[in-house]
């Protein structure tokens, strides 16, 4: 890595093989991550809103959703957040799977992930952004850690 005007030039090369050389900063802003709520409302932390977006899919619902048994229409989910109405819309991801393309929605699972990569980013302070798009950098076993007591404090 070489620095230029206070960030970080990571070389690397991407899945074709093609030289890429990204830019790393690690900005205050991913502290908004960290678990607080603003006394003064003219700030804003919108973690909690995107926290109550109902966002995940019971997998076992899955079969009797899906079309020829592989496609999923667009999830649309209304909920109510501080008072307020929204509508979420999903789109669900195309997979290979061994019967072929199959799409899903994200599940428990995914949800699991991105929690303890959430607490990996601003607990451990490894949140980053590699030109200006938001990362984490963990590895396997801290990834497999992130419920544990010893990780999250004592929470699981």
């Amino acid at each position: 890595m070489s620095r230029q005007e206070g960030n970080a030039l990571v070389r690397g090369k991407d899945i074709k093989g093609a030289v890429v050389v990204l830019s790393k900063t690690q900005p205050q802003q991913l502290a908004l991550f960290q678990t607080f709520l603003p006394d003064d409302e003219r700030y804003s932390n919108t973690i909690d809103l995107y926290d109550a977006i109902p966002k995940y899919f019971p997998r076992k619902r899955l079969k009797r959703e899906r079309v020829e048994g592989m496609f999923l229409p667009m999830l649309k989910r209304e909920f109510e957040y501080r008072g307020e109405r929204f509508v979420v819309k999903i789109t669900p991801a195309k997979l290979e799977t061994r019967e072929g393309e199959r799409d899903f929605y994200p599940s428990h699972k995914e949800e699991l992930v991105e929690e303890a990569l959430r607490k990996i980013a601003s607990t451990r302070l490894n949140g980053i952004f590699l030109n200006n798009i938001a990362g984490v950098q963990f590895t396997l076993y801290e990834l497999k850690k992130a419920h544990s007591p010893e990780f999250s404090g004592g929470e699981v």
